[in-house]
């Protein structure tokens, strides 16, 4: 995998980790999943995603990151702190939506001993799904794989087929910033069918918020920020004992 992504980028990767950012549901107060989040080593993970992009090894940078999120949550699976209804999402870029990307979805939750179920990729909404990544999108849905809406905006969710995602990812910025826009999205996804989980929820005045909207999901540095795998093995063996 090194030799197919470009040296400045590979730099960033090695040695880079996976972290989780746990998913609660405010009605059990279980963890029922969480995002794995790419680390890199010596940068932010914005400027070794946006060098991969640059240099066009983002579909190698990102098939990397799948390989290492899968293999986490073979060992967190295995370890046995996790629930039945845990799934791990992991962000996708739409670059990374070719040919190939179902076979490798696949050959990688195979590898690893994982459900389908148990893995949702989470795609940004920062332009237009083509017809290609649709199709690759569906056919990874009716396998079991998952997908998300990502920084879901109350001006842009429409560009995307309206069945295509079950579940909008709502940016954080709206929670903060535009309490009213994120009203009407919750009220626009509710109505559409969908399952929202609010990000970014930090302080007791923004849960309060989202129990006011009837949210049901979210992920905030009010529970935990995001950790390493052990770490979280740990942390959630504590959440078990409250």
């Amino acid at each position: 995998m090194s030799s197919e992504i470009h040296p400045a980028v590979w730099q960033y990767a090695e040695n880079s980790k996976i972290h989780f950012h746990p998913i609660v549901d405010l009605d059990t107060d279980e963890i029922v999943g969480a995002e794995a989040l790419f680390r890199p080593n010596g940068c932010s993970p914005q400027v070794a995603l946006a060098a991969a992009l640059k240099d066009g090894s983002m579909p190698q940078l990102g098939q990397w990151i799948l390989s290492e999120a899968c293999s986490n949550l073979a060992w967190l699976l295995a370890s046995g702190a996790v629930n039945g209804a845990f799934v791990l999402s992991v962000n996708v870029h739409r670059c990374q939506l070719g040919p190939k990307f179902f076979e490798q979805v696949m050959s990688q939750l195979e590898t690893n001993g994982i459900p389908p179920r148990r893995l949702r990729l989470e795609i940004i909404e920062d332009g237009v799904i083509s017809r290609r990544n649709e199709l690759v999108l569906r056919r990874l849905e009716k396998s079991g794989v998952g997908s998300v809406l990502d920084d879901t905006d109350s001006r842009t969710e429409w560009a995307f087929p309206g069945d295509l995602f079950p579940i909008w990812k709502v940016s954080q910025h709206l929670l903060r910033g535009d309490p009213g826009r994120l009203e009407g999205l919750v009220a626009k996804a509710r109505a559409a069918g969908k399952l929202v989980i609010v990000e970014g929820v930090e302080t007791q005045r923004d849960l309060v918020l989202v129990r006011r909207l009837g949210v049901r999901f979210v992920q905030g540095f009010l529970f935990s920020r995001p950790i390493g795998l052990q770490q979280f093995i740990t942390w959630l063996a504590g959440q078990t004992q409250h």
